[in-house]
Protein backbone atom coordinates (compact mmCIF):
# COMPACT_ATOMS: atom_id res chain seq x y z
CA UNK A 1 0.00 0.00 0.00
CA UNK A 2 1.53 3.29 -1.11
CA UNK A 3 0.21 6.15 1.03
CA UNK A 4 -3.18 4.51 1.58
CA UNK A 5 -5.20 6.62 4.05
CA UNK A 6 -6.29 3.72 6.27
CA UNK A 7 -7.68 6.13 8.85
CA UNK A 8 -8.86 9.11 6.82
CA UNK A 9 -7.26 12.37 5.81
CA UNK A 10 -7.75 15.99 6.92
CA UNK A 11 -8.44 16.99 3.31
CA UNK A 12 -12.09 16.04 3.87
CA UNK A 13 -12.24 18.67 6.63
CA UNK A 14 -10.63 21.25 4.33
CA UNK A 15 -13.35 20.52 1.77
CA UNK A 16 -16.09 21.05 4.34
CA UNK A 17 -14.54 24.32 5.50
CA UNK A 18 -14.07 25.60 1.93
CA UNK A 19 -17.66 24.70 1.06
CA UNK A 20 -18.98 26.65 4.06
CA UNK A 21 -16.83 29.70 3.33
CA UNK A 22 -17.80 29.64 -0.34
CA UNK A 23 -21.49 29.48 0.57
CA UNK A 24 -21.18 32.55 2.81
CA UNK A 25 -19.18 34.41 0.16
CA UNK A 26 -21.66 33.65 -2.63
CA UNK A 27 -24.68 34.62 -0.54
CA UNK A 28 -23.24 38.09 -0.06
CA UNK A 29 -21.86 38.55 -3.57
CA UNK A 30 -24.46 40.41 -5.62
CA UNK A 31 -22.15 40.54 -8.65
CA UNK A 32 -22.32 36.71 -8.92
CA UNK A 33 -26.11 36.60 -9.41
CA UNK A 34 -25.99 36.71 -13.25
CA UNK A 35 -23.45 33.87 -13.23
CA UNK A 36 -25.29 31.54 -10.83
CA UNK A 37 -26.46 29.21 -13.63
CA UNK A 38 -22.90 28.74 -14.92
CA UNK A 39 -21.53 28.33 -11.38
CA UNK A 40 -24.24 25.74 -10.65
CA UNK A 41 -23.19 23.73 -13.73
CA UNK A 42 -19.54 23.88 -12.69
CA UNK A 43 -20.54 22.69 -9.22
CA UNK A 44 -22.34 19.68 -10.70
CA UNK A 45 -19.30 18.81 -12.82
CA UNK A 46 -17.04 18.94 -9.77
CA UNK A 47 -19.51 16.88 -7.72
CA UNK A 48 -17.63 13.62 -8.34
CA UNK A 49 -14.51 14.88 -6.61
CA UNK A 50 -16.58 15.97 -3.64
CA UNK A 51 -17.91 12.41 -3.29
CA UNK A 52 -14.32 11.14 -3.12
CA UNK A 53 -13.40 13.72 -0.50
CA UNK A 54 -16.46 12.82 1.59
CA UNK A 55 -15.41 9.16 1.48
CA UNK A 56 -11.96 10.13 2.82
CA UNK A 57 -13.44 11.53 6.04
CA UNK A 58 -12.64 9.22 8.97
CA UNK A 59 -16.03 9.75 10.64
CA UNK A 60 -18.40 9.51 7.67
CA UNK A 61 -16.27 7.80 5.04
CA UNK A 62 -15.81 4.18 4.08
CA UNK A 63 -12.95 3.42 6.48
CA UNK A 64 -15.11 1.41 8.88
CA UNK A 65 -15.72 -1.07 6.07
CA UNK A 66 -12.20 -1.12 4.67
CA UNK A 67 -10.23 -1.12 7.93
CA UNK A 68 -12.34 -3.38 10.12
CA UNK A 69 -9.42 -5.24 11.71
CA UNK A 70 -9.94 -8.52 9.88
CA UNK A 71 -6.72 -10.40 9.14
CA UNK A 72 -6.43 -10.37 5.33
CA UNK A 73 -4.42 -13.60 5.34
CA UNK A 74 -1.81 -12.17 2.98
CA UNK A 75 1.33 -10.14 3.68
CA UNK A 76 0.88 -6.36 3.63
CA UNK A 77 3.69 -3.96 2.74
CA UNK A 78 3.04 -0.33 3.65
CA UNK A 79 5.11 2.49 2.17
CA UNK A 80 4.61 5.88 3.83
CA UNK A 81 6.08 9.03 2.32
CA UNK A 82 7.39 11.82 4.50
CA UNK A 83 7.77 15.31 3.05
CA UNK A 84 9.93 16.41 5.99
CA UNK A 85 12.66 14.07 4.75
CA UNK A 86 12.73 15.51 1.23
CA UNK A 87 15.98 17.42 0.81
CA UNK A 88 16.02 19.72 -2.23
CA UNK A 89 19.42 19.85 -3.91
CA UNK A 90 20.47 23.48 -4.01
CA UNK A 91 23.26 24.67 -6.20
CA UNK A 92 26.22 25.19 -3.92
CA UNK A 93 27.42 28.25 -5.80
CA UNK A 94 24.07 30.06 -5.73
CA UNK A 95 23.78 33.30 -3.82
CA UNK A 96 22.06 33.40 -0.44
CA UNK A 97 18.99 35.13 -1.91
CA UNK A 98 18.80 32.62 -4.76
CA UNK A 99 19.01 29.69 -2.31
CA UNK A 100 16.25 31.24 -0.19
CA UNK A 101 13.91 31.59 -3.18
CA UNK A 102 14.78 28.07 -4.35
CA UNK A 103 13.95 26.66 -0.91
CA UNK A 104 10.64 28.51 -0.80
CA UNK A 105 9.76 27.30 -4.28
CA UNK A 106 10.71 23.66 -3.61
CA UNK A 107 9.66 23.26 0.05
CA UNK A 108 7.10 26.04 0.50
CA UNK A 109 3.98 23.94 -0.09
CA UNK A 110 5.31 21.09 2.05
CA UNK A 111 6.20 23.42 4.93
CA UNK A 112 2.83 25.20 4.75
CA UNK A 113 0.90 21.91 4.83
CA UNK A 114 3.07 20.65 7.72
CA UNK A 115 2.38 23.80 9.72
CA UNK A 116 -1.30 24.43 9.06
CA UNK A 117 -3.00 21.16 8.12
CA UNK A 118 -1.18 18.05 9.24
CA UNK A 119 1.08 19.13 12.15
CA UNK A 120 2.91 15.78 11.89
CA UNK A 121 4.79 13.64 9.36
CA UNK A 122 2.78 13.30 6.12
CA UNK A 123 2.94 12.73 2.38
CA UNK A 124 0.81 15.86 1.53
CA UNK A 125 -2.39 13.78 1.33
CA UNK A 126 -2.33 11.67 4.49
CA UNK A 127 -0.49 11.61 7.82
CA UNK A 128 1.96 8.77 8.32
CA UNK A 129 -0.07 7.68 11.34
CA UNK A 130 -3.15 7.23 9.14
CA UNK A 131 -1.13 5.29 6.57
CA UNK A 132 0.45 2.76 8.94
CA UNK A 133 -2.32 2.35 11.53
CA UNK A 134 -4.30 -0.78 10.67
CA UNK A 135 -6.95 -1.90 13.14
CA UNK A 136 -5.90 -5.05 15.07
CA UNK A 137 -2.81 -5.52 12.85
CA UNK A 138 -0.84 -6.66 15.91
CA UNK A 139 -3.07 -9.77 15.97
CA UNK A 140 -2.58 -10.65 12.30
CA UNK A 141 -0.77 -13.89 11.48
CA UNK A 142 1.61 -12.00 9.17
CA UNK A 143 2.36 -8.51 10.51
CA UNK A 144 2.47 -5.69 7.95
CA UNK A 145 5.93 -4.46 6.96
CA UNK A 146 6.24 -0.68 7.11
CA UNK A 147 8.75 1.40 5.15
CA UNK A 148 9.19 5.18 5.20
CA UNK A 149 10.58 7.11 2.27
CA UNK A 150 11.35 10.74 1.45
CA UNK A 151 8.61 11.48 -1.08
CA UNK A 152 5.15 12.96 -1.37
CA UNK A 153 1.85 11.28 -2.22
CA UNK A 154 2.12 12.13 -5.92
CA UNK A 155 5.57 10.60 -6.46
CA UNK A 156 5.58 7.12 -4.93
CA UNK A 157 6.03 5.49 -8.33
CA UNK A 158 8.77 7.94 -9.33
CA UNK A 159 10.69 7.40 -6.10
CA UNK A 160 13.59 4.94 -6.33
CA UNK A 161 13.39 3.81 -2.69
CA UNK A 162 9.61 3.32 -2.81
CA UNK A 163 9.85 1.32 -6.03
CA UNK A 164 12.65 -0.89 -4.70
CA UNK A 165 10.38 -1.70 -1.74
CA UNK A 166 7.67 -2.79 -4.17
Amino acid sequence: MFGTPNNGTPWADVRDMAESLLTYAMNGAVFLKPWMFVLNLVGKLVGGTQTSLKQMDIKTGIYGLLNDGTDPGIPYVIVAGNTKEIIPKFEETASLLSRLFTRLRKRGAYDALDSFLFKEANDIAVTNKSIVDLLNASGWKTKPEVFYTACDHLNYFNNEKAMSTL
